[in-house]
């Protein structure tokens, strides 16, 4: 019989099959099944237990595809918050290898980081666009009283794909540059 996974359920199965097969050849002589009904019966057997081992093993070889394809996936979205944010060091491919060596313990490592950023990226946004909404304000209180000059104009822009801090101190030295530039007309 086939002896799957560690030392210790190998044994266990060999030895309940075993045991299951003596107690199968027991009952076959008591009613008297002959030889060849035997092999017939027992080849069968052994036919149905492949095609059970057969379809577990496929069933983990797509179970593994599948964890594989979100471990990618959710390092695909990590790449992307860290670019987008600025990031350099929240996250290392070498220490994820060193963590966990399993697709399971691979993808509880990033998910954290993922959400982490997630939720970083989202307070950020909210950031910028608080920055915004007071740069327009503030430019439109200038122009309406013919006070904006042409270098006033706010040519910054909300860019998801750049929500770093080095952008977001550009935006809040534009609010400031505009706040002064309000208080000195």
């Amino acid at each position: 019989m086939l002896a799957i996974g560690s030392p210790g359920i190998g044994v266990r199965t060999s030895t309940s099959c075993n045991a299951l097969l003596t107690e199968l050849q027991q009952i076959w002589s008591d009613i008297g099944e002959s030889e060849a009904d035997k092999d017939r019966m027992l080849w069968e057997l052994e036919r149905e237990c492949l095609e059970v081992y057969r379809r577990k093993v496929e069933e983990a070889a797509n179970a593994k595809a599948r964890l594989h394809q979100s471990v990618a996936a959710k390092e695909a979205e990590l790449a992307t918050l860290m670019a987008a944010l600025g990031e350099l060091n929240v996250y290392s491919p070498i220490q994820s290898e060193k963590r966990s060596s399993s697709l399971k313990g691979k993808l509880a490592s990033i998910s954290p980081l993922v959400e982490d950023l997630r939720k970083k990226k989202e307070e950020r946004m909210k950031q910028f666009a608080d920055i915004k909404a007071q740069i327009e304000k503030i430019s439109g209180e200038m122009s309406e009283y013919g006070y904006l000059s042409t270098n006033s104009i706010s040519t910054l822009s909300m860019n998801e794909e750049d929500l770093s801090l080095r952008n977001l101190s550009e935006h809040q030295t534009h609010l400031r540059a505009l706040q002064s530039e309000k208080v000195c007309s």
